[in-house]
């Protein structure tokens, strides 16, 4: 899945109640980029942070977690299918968003917490 390219693209993400708790759900290698992607969303309300780093793990993590947004890095391989396609497959996970996360970028997660 392409990074969204534009905050209008990214309003378009639903399912997540402003009085629920938010599971996000990171997945990346790159643990400087994870630490601070978790900073960033630990100073949002009602939210729950998941980091995995490794396929097999994340792979785990997704299922027992049930996130409503995933955050993945660009750098993992195969980032587009291999992961997301076991996640849209499962009947449980697919209501789950997704956003690749765009490389060598910073991301503004507030302003994608603002969009859900």
């Amino acid at each position: 899945m392409k990074c969204p390219a534009s905050i209008a693209q990214l309003r378009e993400i639903e399912g997540i109640g402003e009085a629920k708790t938010k599971r996000i759900l990171i997945l990346g290698t790159n643990p400087s980029r994870l630490q601070t992607l978790r900073k960033s969303l630990k100073a949002q309300p009602n939210t729950e942070i998941k980091i995995a780093r490794l396929c097999f793990s994340s792979g785990i993590l997704t299922r027992s977690f049930k996130p409503d947004l995933v955050l993945l890095d660009a750098n993992l391989k195969n980032s587009n299918g291999e992961i997301a396609k076991p996640i849209r497959t499962d009947p449980e996970l697919r209501r789950a968003k997704i956003i690749t996360l765009p490389v060598g970028q910073n991301v503004r997660i507030p302003k994608i917490m603002e969009t859900m």
